[in-house]
Parts: structure tokens; C-alpha cells; sequence
């Protein structure tokens, strides 16, 4: 098991490198590295802090607002959901995330100038105690993360969305899914990684088609069903196969659009 090791990584990193050493562990199918993750996600579900840090970052990183004002009054928002933690409980519990493996892997750490700064600079707002000295300080990093806002472009824009209690981004929510596959299965299939692949990888055309085909598959398996359903359980099939006939893809709306439709697969197929 790895061990903990104490050097000093803002949670934008933590979260990062942990997306990093995901990818590699479905590149090489090192068992460690899933394992990894695996634990990160349960820390992330189990601990007030990590959890909160994982919506502010992943919320104003993400965050499209061209007024500075009202970017501004977001951030502080955001931030605010840090005033109940000290500085000592948010570094104790980042510190909880920072393993040998992780610090090994820090060169994993491959996000631009622009986006190390804006971590930093929440780190920042984050970890520094309010008070007349600091004022000035807070202000201008408040400053440098609005204008991060304001010069966001609607095409890096990622949708945020929930499973279960944690806060996840679309592109990290493929990645959960193999933490969700982990709870079932020892190892990943190859067609659970050619799923995680899809999500982190393909192009919409190629994500369409896998919608579209996991889509109709589900509706085969409800039409098999229909022959020797009784009166009611027609009704509630009749109504699951209506709204799988209606479900489009949507770029947006990918990630979590195919993990419902991947369970409800598994569940028609009983396993």
C-alpha cells in the first residue's frame, strides 16, 4: 500500500495528478493505480473538505461569466464554503490524498501555466485567514481568478454534474465509472474500457453511435420482456421503451446520459 508522504500539493493539483494516474492505469492495467483512484473517489464521498474543495475548483475552473462583478461575487460564494474549515483541517485533509505513488506521479501534473495559476490563486482564497494584513492579498488574487472567469470560452466549457453525493465534471465523471465498475467487477472488461475510452476520447460521432447503439440494445432487451409481462409491468415497459425512443444524444449531457443507459442495460440483462 502506498504510504502518505507530507510534501505540499494544492488540491487543483491532487485532483489532477489523480485524473492522470486514472488514465494511465487503463493504458497499462496497473491494478495499483486503479486501486488508487478507487480511494481518492471514496475519500472524496466520505470527507466534507475534500469534497467541498472538489466543487469550488472544479466549479470555478469551469465557470463561463463575462461580467467581472458578478464573476467576482461567484467566486466568493464558492469560497465561502470553506469558512467552517481551518487552514490546519484543509491541509490535514489534503494530506490524506497525497501518497507516495501520487508524489511520484506529481510530473503527471500536465495542466498549463494559466490553469496552475488559477489553482494556486484558489488555494489562496482558500487557505489564507481574513484579516487587515491580507486584505490587499485577497483582493488581488480575487481578481486574477475573476479575470480567469471572464476569459473562459464557451467552448471549454464542462457541465458539472452529480453522482451520488459527489460533485463531478463530465470529464471526471468517466472516470468515476471505473470506480463504479470496481465495486462489482475485480478487473475492467474490454468493453468497460472501450467505454471509458469513448467518454475520454472519441469524437460526437463516435459517441452518437455507441448512445445510439447502447440505446437500442436496451430496447431489445424491453421487447423480449414485454411478451410475458403482466398487465402493470406492461405499462412500466411500455413507458421505459417510450423514453428510450425519445432519448437524443447531447453533447453536453454524454458522460451521464450513457451511464444511465449502460445500468439500465445491466439491469434489464439481470446482472
Amino acid at each position: 500500500m502506498a504510504k502518505k508522504n507530507k510534501k505540499h500539493m494544492n488540491f487543483g493539483q491532487i485532483k489532477d495528478v489523480y485524473n492522470e494516474i486514472l488514465a494511465e492505469s487503463i493504458s497499462t492495467g496497473n491494478k495499483e493505480k486503479k486501486g488508487l483512484f478507487k480511494g481518492y473517489v471514496k475519500a472524496l464521498r466520505e470527507n466534507e473538505i475534500l469534497k467541498s474543495q472538489f466543487f469550488i475548483y472544479s466549479n470555478i475552473q469551469n465557470k463561463l461569466e463575462e461580467n467581472e462583478g458578478r464573476a467576482i461575487e461567484f467566486i466568493k460564494e464558492n469560497v465561502g464554503l470553506m469558512d467552517d474549515f481551518t487552514t490546519k483541517e484543509i491541509n490535514e485533509a489534503n494530506k490524506t490524498l497525497i501518497l507516495d505513488l501520487v508524489f511520484e506521479n506529481a510530473k503527471l501534473y500536465s495542466a498549463t501555466v494559466r490553469v496552475k495559476e488559477l489553482h494556486e490563486n484558489i488555494s489562496k482564497l482558500i487557505t489564507t485567514s481574513k484579516g487587515p494584513s491580507t486584505v490587499s492579498s485577497l483582493v488581488e488574487t480575487t481578481q486574477k481568478v475573476a479575470q480567469y472567469i471572464t476569459s473562459n470560452k464557451k467552448e471549454n466549457k464542462v457541465v458539472v454534474e452529480g453522482l451520488d453525493e459527489v460533485i463531478l465534471t463530465n470529464k471526471e465523471l468517466g472516470s468515476l465509472m471505473v470506480s463504479k465498475y470496481n465495486d462489482r467487477y475485480a478487473d475492467l472488461s474490454e468493453s468497460e474500457i472501450k467505454t471509458v475510452k469513448l467518454i475520454l476520447e472519441s469524437d460526437d460521432d463516435g459517441k452518437e453511435s455507441f448512445l445510439k447503439l447502447n440505446i437500442s440494445e436496451c430496447i431489445d432487451l424491453v421487447n423480449a420482456k414485454l411478451d410475458n409481462a403482466d398487465a402493470d409491468f406492461k405499462m412500466s415497459l411500455l413507458s421505459l421503451k417510450e423514453s428510450l425512443l425519445d432519448r437524443k444524444y447531447i453533447k453536453e449531457s454524454f458522460e451521464v446520459d450513457i451511464l444511465k443507459v449502460l445500468e439500465l442495460k445491466e439491469d434489464l440483462t439481470g446482472e
